[in-house]
């Protein structure tokens, strides 16, 4: 191991002590005035040592943080923690690491403090609302941290405006698609056929959840059950259009249709759509739902048409996140 480089001012005192003292004993250095001479060696001339002399470790740690480099440093440490932001994609123990780092560099020790920061570091409002709510009668940052972590891997899940979605029958296990094939109807020209087909997802599968027509929604924001939606075939950019029980694709944008939660205890479960959420889909007018079973179209696909309520296994699927 190479000789820790000089002391300037732009490394942590406690951190670049440690590994000083880490490499006297390396090196077979254990007597502790021998060990500190050394290092008072190793210091930049810009940071004098006092006449007096300086007689343990613990004295040379705080006269280093007693110049104005380390109040610098502490500066530019809190700024960054101010400005940190967790983003979904990030390694969630390389993010905390930085985080723990900053707060240690930046002086910020009192949990209240550094649960504020982790506030201020969540993903959105969203996030912000859901992770504050959880930890405010927490007094322990070990206890934050993991409710942060789990507060994270939930949101990832969520279902969001703009997100690339499957959905995949409950029954069938096959995909809500779409070929290239339109529809021999002279009305409706413009019309392509929607069914479902495969058991592996293809990219004739993807859809994108959109705001309803009529309405606006930020992409990104996330979607509550019993919203209404647009879904937007990836490939064609052509909305999933539902009329007189009949499901096609079309350029036309007006049909509009309900999102809804199922679970185990509830008809609607409420909260925001997640990854894998057992759903239905309302055609808002006329309130009949999205439905497929093993019948076969006349290109021998499996037939998908909008039909009762929602109650029975036929109607529901699950919703697969993509991105």
């Amino acid at each position: 191991m190479d000789s820790p480089p000089k002391y300037n001012g732009t490394q942590n005192p406690e951190e670049w002590l440690k590994e000083f003292r880490f490499f006297c004993l390396l090196r077979g250095i254990h007597d502790e005035h021998t060990m500190l001479e050394l290092a008072m060696l190793k210091i930049d001339n810009t940071i004098p040592i006092p006449e007096e002399g300086i007689s343990s470790f613990a004295e040379l740690a705080d006269h280093l943080k007693d110049h104005i480099t380390f109040t610098l440093q502490c500066k530019v440490a809190f700024e960054e923690l101010k400005n940190i932001k967790y983003d979904t994609n990030m390694n969630i123990v390389d993010f905390i690491a930085k985080f723990l780092s900053l707060c240690e560099n930046s002086l910020v020790l009192n949990v209240q403090d550094q649960k504020s920061c982790l506030m201020q570091a969540c993903p959105d409002d969203i996030a912000r609302n859901v992770f504050k709510s959880k930890i405010k009668k927490k007094t322990s940052m070990h206890e934050v941290i993991e409710i942060f972590h789990d507060t994270m891997i939930e949101h990832k899940s969520q279902i969001r405006y703009g997100s690339r979605i499957a959905l995949k029958h409950i029954v069938t296990g096959q995909y809500l698609s779409h070929g290239n094939t339109h529809k021999p109807d002279i009305l409706r020209a413009n019309l392509s056929e929607v069914f479902c087909s495969g058991w592996k997802r293809s990219v004739n599968d993807i859809w994108i959840i959109a705001a309803a027509y009529g309405q606006h929604h930020a992409p990104g924001d996330p979607i509550s059950s019993n919203s209404m939606v647009q879904l937007v075939h990836e490939l064609t950019r052509e909305s999933l259009f539902g009329d007189e029980g009949q499901l096609n694709l079309s350029g036309d944008p007006r049909t509009n249709w309900i999102i809804q939660r199922h679970s185990t205890l509830y008809y609607d479960d409420p909260g925001y759509v997640m990854d894998g959420d057992l759903i239905i889909l309302r055609h808002n007018l006329n309130k009949m739902t999205l439905k497929s079973h093993e019948f076969k179209n006349s290109a021998g696909n499996q037939e998908v048409i909008i039909h009762g309520d929602g109650q029975d296994d036929l109607h529901k699927w699950r919703i697969e996140l993509i991105s």
